[in-house]
């Protein structure tokens, strides 16, 4: 019996072996030109006919397009076609640690480590599946491990200088920042993010010339950084530097008017911040002062044990306090109502140090308000049913 296949047979498979070439040049191509969408798009005849390279582009299409979801039967398809891949596991990993499903990413990591021990990228992958369960030490060690090996990421530096900050170690939290300083690059945003924690720390631990310091380099760095110009006026009200303070002043509000600032900072900005009663108090400006009506300027809010605002006392505009010959009174807005405290009043252009005094007093109760309004609950009407006869 001839072995000879017939000349259609042969012309057959060459054409399925054409095509299946071609769509694979054509998933490279698009992939090597970004077009993301045209891949994930594509009609696939046969995906059994895929190769694992195949697959794990498609699975990076959908990466590279927040799809992780999508993404993961594909990553998965390359690992079961080329289970010792070290990328195509540490894809599906990450995969994995981005929808929350961390043992299974501990594992595809896990297994991009055996077979490339000393890349720092999957070192760094496998301590943040650590860091997101809580495991602070494994991560920790994790982290370290991979800042010891050459061109290691940025974000080994940062993450432990984080932990740290989470476990309320502050004095190493702040030498871990500033070791990164070293190591970071200066052009990218791990940087910034390593000098603006260097602030906040330095601020925290009541070094407030040092974290002065640190964020005036943040704004040299990046000069319309309108958070580290709040924190710098935070910094002159704690060494009572206040003759620099209307210059920071100025400078937000001027973002203001460009409508520069972040969202956060749309309406107001932060100023001060101090403790009384071991209670965290933050004080904040409002930039909008109407011509005429109520509106509030300085507002001091009080912070309780679990981060929620227990209550505010701010400075008010209004036509009363116009009839004082004054331009703000002290009121005080918590569950119960708002008070007005006549015993305060101020002039456009206040002083600050009195005008802090008089809101802790207000804390303390030291002076009854002068006008209240309690919030009163509106009594629901209940239907009654009618009784069937």
């Amino acid at each position: 019996m001839s072995k000879v296949l017939p000349v259609f047979v042969i012309l057959i498979l060459l054409q399925i072996q054409l095509i299946a070439q071609t769509q694979s040049e054509q998933i490279i191509s698009l992939y090597e030109a970004e077009n993301f969408e045209s891949i994930i798009d594509l009609k696939i005849e046969n995906p059994a006919k895929l190769t694992a390279h195949d697959s794990f582009l498609i699975g990076m299409s959908f990466y590279n397009l927040s799809k992780d979801k999508e993404a993961m039967p594909h990553f998965a398809r390359a690992v079961e076609l080329k289970k010792d891949d070290a990328e195509y596991n540490f894809f599906l990993g990450i995969s994995y640690l981005f929808l929350g499903e961390y043992e299974k990413a501990k594992e595809s990591i896990e297994a991009s480590s055996k077979v490339e021990p000393n890349s720092p990228l999957y070192k760094i992958a496998l301590a943040d599946v650590y860091y997101n369960t809580k495991d602070f030490e494994k991560a920790k060690s994790l982290y370290k491990e991979a800042q010891q090996i050459d061109d290691c990421p940025d974000r080994a530096f940062v993450m432990l200088g984080q932990i740290l900050m989470e476990e309320e170690k502050y004095e190493e939290a702040l030498d871990a920042y500033k070791s990164s300083l070293d190591q970071v690059d200066q052009f990218y945003g791990s940087f910034i993010d390593c000098l603006y924690n260097i602030g906040s720390l330095e601020y925290q631990l009541k070094k407030f010339a040092d974290a002065k310091n640190t964020f005036s380099k943040l704004i040299e760095l990046r000069p319309l950084d309108y958070e580290a110009m709040s924190k710098v006026i935070q910094c002159c009200y704690a060494t009572d530097q206040l003759e620099e303070i209307d210059y920071w002043k100025n400078r937000i509000y001027d973002g203001y008017e460009t409508k520069a600032l972040p969202n956060h900072m749309a309406d107001m900005f932060c100023f001060d911040q101090f403790t009384w009663n071991n209670q965290q108090v933050l004080a904040f400006e409002k930039f909008e002062q109407p011509d005429a009506g109520l509106f509030y300027k300085h507002i001091f809010y009080l912070i309780d044990s679990n981060g929620d605002i227990d209550y505010s006392v701010q400075t008010e505009h209004s036509e009363a306090v116009i009839s004082f010959n004054k331009y703000y009174v002290l009121g005080k807005s918590d569950k119960n109502g708002h008070s007005s405290f006549f015993d305060y009043l101020f002039d456009k252009e206040l002083e600050y140090n009195e005008l802090k005094q008089a809101v802790i007093d207000i804390f303390e109760d030291k002076t009854k308000a002068s006008v209240s309004s309690s919030k009163k609950k509106k009594k629901r009407r209940s239907k009654k049913k009618k009784k069937q006869l």
